[in-house]
């Protein structure tokens, strides 16, 4: 006789199965309810064979989020990368930015990366956002600046994304 509390009736789910109760006698069920329905995610298969970059200059003057990739009417990009590095910094200029996504209807500014931290003479400013987020129709990828001394400065943004139509 088993010890007092544990029985057949009180066993404690092993696996995904047992949680739902559908493992019997230690045996697999030999045909699956509706309502587990097997599936394949097909996203990343996918974006990683779909993904287009874009790469533009901005000249970066002032502070502020500075979105200049607007993502088009009837599309939804899945953002995969960004990555914004700056021309080497020259005497009296100073620079700080991160990625990030703008929502103008909303006015929404969310960083994506890091901030890259303040350069100055010299040095090459870089930020990196390795984190992948969904941006809708008229919504813009860009950086955000956060200092800057003695402007402008060349900032090359590459995007790296996959294209779904809407």
């Amino acid at each position: 006789m088993p010890p007092f509390g544990v029985s057949g009736i009180n066993r404690i789910p092993q696996g995904l199965l047992g949680f739902l109760g559908i493992k019997n006698g230690g045996e697999n069920p030999r045909q699956l309810s509706n309502v587990l329905v097997p599936v394949w995610e097909t996203r990343d298969l996918y974006t990683f064979t779909n993904s287009e970059i874009s790469s533009v200059i901005l000249g970066i003057a002032a502070l502020g989020s500075q979105g200049y990739v607007t993502i088009p009417t009837g599309e939804l990009w899945l953002i995969l990368q960004q990555s914004a590095s700056s021309d080497t910094l020259t005497a009296g200029q100073s620079l700080e930015f991160s990625t990030n996504w703008t929502d103008p209807a909303a006015v929404v500014n969310i960083e994506t990366g890091l901030t890259s931290g303040v350069r100055t003479v010299g040095a090459r400013v870089t930020a990196v956002s390795q984190r992948a987020y969904y941006a809708s129709a008229g919504s813009q990828v860009g950086i955000n600046c956060t200092q800057l001394a003695a402007g402008p400065v060349n900032v090359r943004l590459k995007t790296r994304f996959a294209r779904f139509q809407m």
